[in-house]
Order: structure tokens, then C-alpha cells, then sequence
């Protein structure tokens, strides 16, 4: 397992699995952390509007703070704790690297 940590919203992982290239990443070198707001996110994915998103990869990580207010009225739940998480945790990869992977890929929804 890689030492590097990359932090995870749910929207990318979705999108993976609509495109069946979740296995794309566990090609990479990284080690793929969530708080467990996005867990239950992937996990309950009708109540989202989407199927489940199964990554039994993804490891949950707790935050030690609240969210913040602001990033609460600005942000879901999930997207404002993927951040909390990596400010708390020095986590200096997030899923902007996959969206960029993506991108040069060529994949489409």
C-alpha cells in the first residue's frame, strides 16, 4: 500500500463507477481516505440519486473538528468534510488528480 494519502469526495467516485473505471485506481500509487460523510454518501446512493458505489479500498477517516459554518452553507456535507479532512491531515492529493486523469483519458458520462 502507498504511502501517499489522496482524499476522496463522493462525486468522482461516482462518476467512476458510472464509466466502470474504478479499477483505475487502485493503479495508482496512492492510499484513498474519506470522512465518513462521503461513505455513507457512496453507500446510500438511491437517497443521492444514484446507484451505491462500492470502493472497499476507501479507507474512512474522522475529522477532529466540526465543520466550519461557512463551509456548511456553501458546500454538502461530503465536499466540506473531504476538505476539513485534508487541512486537518496535511493531505496535499484530493480527487482533482482522478478529474484531470479523466480528462486526458477521454472518458465520458
Amino acid at each position: 500500500m502507498a504511502d501517499e494519502r489522496m482524499v476522496m469526495d463522493a462525486g468522482p467516485l461516482i462518476l467512476l463507477a458510472k464509466i466502470d473505471a474504478s479499477p483505475i485506481l487502485t493503479d495508482l500509487p496512492f492510499r484513498y481516505v474519506a470522512p465518513p460523510e462521503v461513505i455513507r454518501e457512496l453507500a446510500a446512493g438511491p437517497d443521492f440519486g444514484h446507484p451505491p458505489v462500492e470502493a472497499p479500498w476507501l479507507e474512512a477517516c474522522e475529522l477532529r473538528e466540526s465543520l466550519p459554518a461557512y463551509a456548511r452553507m456553501t458546500l454538502d456535507n461530503g465536499e466540506a468534510a473531504a476538505i476539513q479532512l485534508a487541512l486537518e491531515q496535511n493531505i496535499r492529493y484530493s480527487q482533482c488528480i482522478i478529474l484531470v486523469m479523466l480528462e486526458l483519458y477521454n472518458f465520458n458520462a
